[in-house]
């Protein structure tokens, strides 16, 4: 995949929301993860309820010649989830997430599931200490974990 950001790996794409601060540094991770060969999508944190930036996921993932199946949540701060009911509206998508009061559809996610979207394997990993409800989801195919707050790229994160 083409990198946004500067950040890519053969699978995930990440796109920057506009919400730059002491907490989100440069901004929340949004992640297109996909199948090279797929036309279908996932994506990891729509971030904050921001139309443009919503809809610039949307229209990136179209770009990539991909559409989004469905919507994972790492945890549930607005800055990650906010976005996610408004995301699913925009694409029709099921949300998931270990918390129940975020999960859009009828599946949620626990550790040790296996998220399988068009031949895209994405393993779910317990990862609670940001928040109880934080969840990482390992990306084997590219040796790569996204992690939501859990790890960030410089600095430290909040435990709760």
């Amino acid at each position: 995949m083409d990198t946004v950001g500067g950040r890519a790996t053969e699978r995930a794409l990440c796109v920057l929301a506009p919400n730059p601060s002491p907490m989100t540094l440069d901004g929340t991770n949004t992640w297109i993860v996909a199948e090279p060969d797929s036309e279908l999508a996932v994506v990891i944190d729509p971030g904050p309820l921001d139309e443009a930036h919503l809809a610039n996921v949307v229209a990136t993932a179209e770009r990539l010649g991909k559409r989004v199946a469905l919507t994972l949540l790492t945890h549930g701060h607005p800055d990650h989830a906010e976005g996610a009911a408004r995301f699913a509206e925009l694409t029709r998508t099921p949300v998931r997430a270990l918390d129940p009061a975020l999960r859009l559809g009828d599946e949620g996610l626990t550790a040790g599931d296996t998220v399988t979207t068009g031949g895209l394997e994405l393993r779910v990993l317990p990862t609670p200490g940001h928040t109880a409800d934080s969840l990482s989801f390992q990306l084997p195919a590219d040796a790569a974990v996204l992690t939501g707050d859990t790890v960030l790229g410089r600095g430290t994160t909040v435990v709760a």
